[in-house]
């Protein structure tokens, strides 16, 4: 079932299989919406899961509200365990990709005991992409920066959108972001994420060894990483056990970039399977 649910003020546009003992939370990231998760809905939900995905504030079908705070992590963190308060589940598995695992390591840090496990898709720990950054790949980061600017969405269109054909070539949905960031819709989309939780603050602590010290994760965790990811380096995911006091386990799937569950589904779909019945109780 698709629906609006109001939590904390907002307007969540949800989809919800509703039926199935063990609820799994799919949470996308930038610059995409709930549907990137469709061949994840469609599996899962055979395997008798219930599927709850998000279209994330400022997304697909989701309210867009004009204060840049309300798309602070930690808030949206706090909107999603308010969402499952609102639906009831019980058991629930978190699944996350891009800006979406950003907030779901939040979520795993400080709310983990409401989950079975955890499962990041192409980005790592906050802290380990800090790390990852100054250990030589800060000019690999710099999109970081750019997409909190307001010219940025003018970059990626100049020249008949050449900028965005070379950085999205591997998205399989790259013409439907495209269509939403050239179209008459709202383009709040694109640098929200960033301009709310800017890196140059976070970057400047950690210069300042006042990177924020964080409990560890306590509950089971499964990074993956794309061979192929232009945007994110391996060594942030891979770094991202030191916070893991719990089993951690790391996957590689090779040749594929990004946005690995609409490039290679049956691979994840296939480690999904594995892991959700392995720490199912």
């Amino acid at each position: 079932m698709e629906k609006l649910i109001a939590v904390n003020g907002e307007q969540y546009f949800t989809r919800d299989t509703e039926i199935g003992d063990i609820s799994v939370l799919l949470l996308h990231g930038w610059p995409d919406d709930g549907t990137l998760w469709r061949k994840q809905i469609d599996f899962l939900s055979q395997k008798g899961y219930r599927v709850i995905c998000i279209d994330w504030l400022g997304h697909g079908k989701s309210s867009i509200p004009r204060e840049t705070k309300r798309y602070n992590r930690f808030r949206l963190a706090e909107d999603m365990m308010s969402l499952l308060d609102i639906l009831e589940v019980g058991k629930v598995h978190l699944v996350a990709h891009d800006y979406g695992a950003v907030v779901a390591w939040e979520i795993a840090t400080y709310r983990g005991k409401r989950f079975e496990s955890f499962v990041a898709l192409s980005v790592g720990n906050s802290i380990a992409i800090l790390q990852e950054i100054f250990s030589g790949h800060l000019f690999h980061y710099y999109w970081l920066i750019l997409h909190g600017m307001s010219f940025s969405r003018k970059y990626y269109l100049r020249n008949d959108a050449k900028a965005f054909h070379k950085k999205f070539a591997q998205h399989p949905d790259a013409e439907y972001v495209l269509d939403k960031l050239q179209g008459e819709g709202d383009k709040t989309f694109f640098t929200i994420w960033e301009k709310a939780n800017p890196a140059l603050p976070a970057l400047w602590d950690y210069l300042r060894g006042r990177a924020r010290k964080v409990p560890k994760i306590t509950i089971p965790t499964m990074g993956i990483y794309s061979h192929e990811d232009i945007w994110m380096t391996e060594g942030q995911m891979k770094n991202s056990q030191q916070f893991i006091d719990a089993e951690w386990r790391y996957e590689l799937i090779e040749d594929c970039g990004h946005w690995l569950q609409l490039e290679k589904p049956q691979e994840v779909n296939h480690l999904l399977e594995d892991w959700l019945k392995k720490h199912t109780k």
